[in-house]
């Protein structure tokens, strides 16, 4: 029979119960399925585990099988855990996450001065067909590889197409350029201008020979690159 004092609840209890968080339906849902994934995932192991807990003070030796076993379960936990993620910000935000350009995935050392040119080339051809988007996510990938970009002159041609395509990301005659495009394009104006200054032996014009390098030019080599700073100027003072 209970007592007046079990029903009775401590000040104690009564705070951790209400310090005990809500789970939102997403959330709950995702620790759900975390706590299946970890349940399959730790079934292989039951040994091992049983072995642990009975003493903790023995070290577990795994085979190499078991051992890449546990890297490939790993990985696909990571794997699971970052679909979830993405999943969630989809319901929040109603927008689905869009895949970036796979030259975005390699090392900067892996980009070479070819790889560069043709993503260029690309970014140049898609000029006129791109929505919004594209060319956000164009301007991103023009970001990284200004970092990746060999020699001055592949540089300079890098921010110059940035420039053109945050240019192109509105019409002057319908809408301003947003504060933040206006002072990423002016940063990249300043940046191509030291470039040129600093680097004698690149020069700009609007209509340069075309050529087909695929490999960098010696430091020392004149080598002439599409752009006009003055129009790229002129431009920027009208928005």
């Amino acid at each position: 029979t209970l007592t007046r004092s079990h029903a009775r609840t401590s000040p104690a209890t009564t705070i951790a119960l209400a310090e005990k968080p809500k789970l939102s339906p997403t959330n709950a849902k995702a620790l759900s399925r975390m706590k299946l994934a970890i349940k399959k995932n730790n079934s292989a192991f039951a040994e091992q585990i049983q072995a642990y807990r009975e003493n903790p003070e023995t070290p577990v030796v795994t085979s190499e099988s078991e051992q890449s076993d546990m890297e490939s379960d790993a990985e696909s936990l990571d794997s699971e855990a970052e679909a979830e993620r993405q999943f969630e910000r989809t319901v929040r935000t109603g927008v689905v996450e869009r895949p970036k350009d796979k030259v975005m995935s390699m090392a900067p050392e892996e980009i070479t001065y070819d790889v560069v040119q043709k993503k260029l080339g690309e970014v140049a051809a898609a000029r006129g067909r791109v929505t919004a988007l594209d060319r956000q996510d164009q301007v991103e990938m023009l970001s990284f590889l200004f970092g990746a970009a060999h020699g001055a002159a592949q540089k300079i041609e890098v921010l110059v197409h940035k420039i053109t395509v945050i240019f192109d990301m509105n019409n002057p005659m319908t809408s301003p350029m947003t504060t933040a495009n206006w002072k990423i394009c002016m940063a990249s104006v300043f940046d191509m201008m030291a470039l040129a200054a600093d680097n004698p032996c690149v020069s700009l014009a609007d209509n340069p020979v075309e050529n087909d390098r695929t490999t960098e030019p010696a430091a020392d080599e004149p080598i002439t690159v599409w752009g006009n700073p003055a129009a790229f100027l002129e431009r920027l003072d009208d928005e």
